[in-house]
């Protein structure tokens, strides 16, 4: 399928440093770049989403642990992660 856009402005300028500094062989690489990131945004998002109405859900059946119980897990997992 072929889309026909026209972008000014700052978003043109945006593409062309984009071709100048070679990483871009063309406009289309550019914007299919672009798609592909806010298709991963999108993604994220929607796990973000889906793991907040997860701990929201769990909250509302009253399971729930005291902050500095949650806290001093993390710093554990974290302290593991690091070795």
């Amino acid at each position: 399928m072929t889309i026909n856009f026209q972008i000014g402005g700052q978003s043109e300028e945006y593409v062309q440093g984009q071709l100048d500094s070679g990483r871009y062989a063309d406009a289309t690489e550019v914007v299919r770049d672009a798609l592909r990131l806010m298709e991963e945004r999108d993604r994220l998002n929607a796990e973000i989403r889906a793991k907040i109405a997860a701990g929201m859900a769990s909250a509302r059946a009253g399971k729930l642990r005291d902050g500095e119980t949650a806290m001093a897990e993390l710093m554990r997992d974290l302290g593991d992660e690091a070795e």
